[in-house]
């Protein structure tokens, strides 16, 4: 037996809120609020290869106390999509200029999956742009050894395929892990 039809229009029936597009450092980003502006802003960063939609079931109970946003984050949903491969960096650039964008000072942050690496990354790099930090399906992996510069592969599309398909245990850790570093991140706590 199927339940009854569910989508982001059906989630947000009976919930007041608007959806626009704001200039967030030259990417255009398409975003969802809804709650009173006067409530502390609670900002949401969906997962890979998701969007906004992927909170429209839980935007309508937070935005009874908090003033919800959720964005299409770079290269996401009906955001721009420059043309080069998305970093960690790139993400949390983009989430902060979608903070200036929108007036945002501090924010509590919920992130899903690869939202949540971001999120971490983002409260890491701009402690006083957040509040709270909610951490949903993360992962944060930091390898034991170290990455560096002449070590480092190159961070394409194809590294990553070459992890997944060469399935080494190693090379798949050590991919997954270097998505998450900061620019010249050094490890010193040795192998594991």
């Amino acid at each position: 037996m199927q339940g009854p039809y569910r989508s982001i229009w059906t989630e947000l029936l009976a919930t007041p809120f608007r959806q626009d597009w704001v200039d967030a450092g030259g990417i255009r980003t398409r975003f969802v609020q809804a709650g009173s502006e006067s409530n502390p802003p609670l900002v949401m960063l969906h997962g890979t290869a998701g969007s906004l939609e992927n909170f429209a079931a839980n935007i309508a109970a937070h935005a009874e106390h908090f003033n919800c946003i959720a964005f299409d984050m770079i290269g996401s949903g009906m955001t721009g999509k420059p043309d080069y491969d998305y970093e960690t960096e790139h993400y949390v650039r983009h989430a902060v200029d979608f903070f200036h964008a929108m007036g945002i000072k501090k924010a509590s942050v919920i992130g899903l999956s690869l939202g949540a690496r971001v999120a971490c990354r983002f409260a890491i790099d701009h402690p006083a742009m957040v509040d709270k930090l909610i951490l949903l399906s993360a992962t944060a992996y930091f390898p034991a050894r170290p990455v560096q510069g002449a070590r480092r592969p190159r961070r394409t599309r194809h590294g990553t395929m070459f992890a997944r398909s060469s399935r080494a245990y190693f090379t798949i850790r050590t991919r997954s892990g270097m998505i998450s570093l900061p620019p010249g991140y050094h490890s010193t706590a040795g192998p594991r």
